[in-house]
């Protein structure tokens, strides 16, 4: 083999794990939540760190961070709906109507939020297969550059 070869093939290599990162995401919620969501990326990225290697890094921390943004929208989700159905039976506020009206926007901003998650992860893979970048909307960086 020569150099040219072993250079493209570490190419490869770095672009099926940039996209194994992104996958990690879906495949983590749906298996093993916030674990393999979060852990999986954030391993194969500090695994892989290397300064010769920009892609990896990039859509590692880049997929670790969107992973971590969604888990804290879905606890402060959570909390907030757990808080609010307390306050109202503390308050005795009706609770067939706080029931249902919440659950149905809960239910709705879930849903928002899993298609959103789906898709980016789809974009975001297909970016990192072309060796593109691909920056996640709503997403808070954790994990800042290096």
């Amino acid at each position: 083999m020569n150099q040219e070869e072993v250079d493209k093939d570490q190419v490869f290599a770095d672009k099926a794990l940039a996209v194994s990162c992104h996958i990690a995401g879906l495949l983590g919620n749906m298996c093993i939540p916030f674990v393999g969501s979060i852990l999986i990326p954030l391993i194969i990225t500090e695994a892989a760190s290397d300064p010769k290697k920009p892609l990896l890094g990039k859509h590692g921390r880049e997929a670790t961070n969107f992973q971590m943004s969604i888990t804290l929208y879905v606890l402060i989700g959570t909390i907030g709906w757990t808080a609010a159905l307390f306050f109202c039976i503390d308050n005795r506020v009706p609770e067939s109507l706080f029931v249902t009206v919440s659950l149905a926007v809960a239910f709705l901003l879930a849903s928002l939020l899993f298609t959103l998650e789906i898709s980016c992860v789809i974009i975001a893979a297909v970016k990192a297969c072309q060796g593109k970048d691909f920056k996640y909307p709503l997403r808070i960086r954790f994990l800042k550059e290096k």
